[in-house]
């Protein structure tokens, strides 16, 4: 029996390596994608105007998505913990990634009620 749960955990910590490797992945690829479609509009829509870049909240809106799927990949590490030293690492990454995103996400709202009273 004993046997049979050893082959099941190193079954579900292979698993759950492979599903996490893959979310990573996601996640490099979103900001990949955000980053050549913000070169792209910056070079041909603006032509480099940095006033209309900076109103422009879709890189934002990416890099904070994109840290999500990274944090979901985080938390899904937290089941393959196999010593103290790794839940430390882990957690400080949990907390760093949470600050990023809080801070994207109050930054596009920012510029989002600077928006608002410009139009107003």
């Amino acid at each position: 029996m004993e046997a049979l749960t050893n082959n099941l955990y190193d079954m579900m910590f292979i698993f759950v390596n492979f599903i996490t490797v893959l979310i990573e992945i996601w996640g490099v690829l979103v900001i990949v994608v955000a980053l050549g479609k913000e070169i792209y509009t910056t070079i041909f829509k603006f032509n480099f105007n940095y006033l209309s870049i900076n109103k422009d909240n879709s890189l934002n809106a990416s890099l904070a998505s994109a840290l999500e799927v990274l944090l979901a990949a985080e938390i899904l590490k937290t089941i393959t913990i196999t010593d103290y030293t790794n839940l430390f690492i882990i957690t400080a990454l949990i907390i760093l990634r949470i600050a990023i995103t809080l801070l994207l996400v109050w930054g596009t709202s920012s510029k989002n009620g600077e928006q608002e009273k410009s139009t107003v």
